[in-house]
C-alpha cells in the first residue's frame, strides 16, 4: 500500500504543475462547463495549482503566527503526508468531492461556486475511524478560480 501511496503523491506533483485544467491521460486544455462540477483528477489540479496561497486569514490553523509562514501546498503535503505515517494495522482512505455552493467573495457579493474537498480518513482495520485531516476550498464555476478566503481545514 505504501508503494501505491508514493506513485500517487508523485502523480499528483507532476499534475500539480499545470496552469490551466487539463486531461491527465491525454495533456488536452479543459473546456469548464459550469454546471458540471470537477472530477476527482481536475479537483486536484485545482488544489495544487493554488499551492502558493498563503494560509493567512483561512480557517486552517490554529494561530497566526503559524498561518503567516504555511501555504495550501504545505497543508496539503500533511493531508496528503498523513496516509504514509501509519502504522500497518492502519489503511488510509482519501476521499473527495465538489458539491455546488454559494459563498461571499472578498468584495460582499454571493457567488456560484463548487465546494471542493479533500479528505484523508485513517481507519484501524478492525476498530474503524482513527483519526481525519482535510482541506477545502471554494472554486468559481465559470473559470475554477479559488475564491480568496474560502479555505478551511482540519
Amino acid at each position: 500500500m505504501r508503494t501505491q501511496l508514493w506513485r500517487l503523491g508523485g502523480a499528483l506533483m507532476l499534475v500539480g504543475c499545470a496552469h490551466a485544467p487539463v486531461d491527465p491521460w491525454t495533456g488536452e486544455r479543459l473546456a469548464i462547463d459550469p454546471s458540471q462540477p470537477p472530477n476527482g483528477a481536475q479537483m486536484m489540479q485545482l488544489f495544487l495549482s493554488q499551492g502558493d496561497v498563503p494560509l493567512r486569514g483561512s480557517g486552517c490553523m490554529s494561530s497566526e503566527a503559524l498561518d503567516a509562514r504555511l501555504t495550501l501546498r504545505d497543508r496539503l503535503a500533511q493531508v496528503l503526508g498523513d496516509a504514509l505515517d501509519h502504522p500497518e494495522h492502519h489503511r488510509a482512505v482519501l476521499k473527495g468531492a465538489c458539491k455546488a455552493d454559494q459563498v461571499e467573495a472578498p468584495d460582499g457579493r454571493v457567488i456560484d461556486a463548487w465546494a471542493c474537498s479533500l479528505n484523508m480518513v485513517q481507519e484501524d482495520i478492525t476498530e474503524g475511524f482513527v483519526a481525519n485531516a482535510f482541506v477545502r476550498g471554494h472554486f468559481t464555476k465559470d473559470r475554477w478560480r479559488l475564491v480568496p478566503g474560502s479555505l478551511l481545514c482540519l
